[in-house]
């Protein structure tokens, strides 16, 4: 899944200010006072983390020490989901179809999101499925 404009989810913690566009007409001496961030502000990716990283908790994900990219969401004993994050894109995996969809809903609703289905690349490493046998093959030939 992908977060359409990520950055601009951002919250900003700090006070900042920016002067509008020429073409917008304001009073005299005015600017703008940002409560979310904007691409190409230093601090916009940072922020967009923080963000994420509030939002997920309140929807139950707890984030690993070890690999502060991956989440994982447990819904009573048998249900699990793994959430790997590359700044706006998702990885998935469930214990079940059904349980996958519950999850999707709830980014969703969450944020602006774009299911891009079964992945088959993500940061330059191929995924291979194979639902016959079961079985998820990762290659990354490019790199050889």
């Amino acid at each position: 899944m992908n977060v359409a404009t990520a950055y601009l989810n951002g919250e900003l913690e700090e006070e900042l200010y920016m002067a509008p566009p020429e073409s917008v007409p304001i009073p005299s001496g005015c600017c703008w006072r940002l409560c979310h961030s904007l691409y190409g502000l230093k601090q916009a990716g940072r922020t967009w983390n923080h963000t994420l990283d509030k939002r997920l908790k309140d929807l139950g994900f707890f984030r690993l020490y070890a690999k502060t990219c991956l989440y994982v969401y447990k819904d009573g004993k048998e249900s699990i989901c793994f959430l790997v994050v590359y700044v706006d894109d998702f990885l998935l995996a469930a214990s079940s179809r059904s349980f996958m969809n519950e999850i999707k809903a709830k980014l969703s609703a969450t944020f602006k999101m774009r299911d891009l289905g079964p992945a088959t690349y993500i940061v330059g490493i191929q995924i291979i499925q194979n639902q016959t046998k079961r079985t998820i093959s990762l290659c990354q030939s490019q790199y050889a």
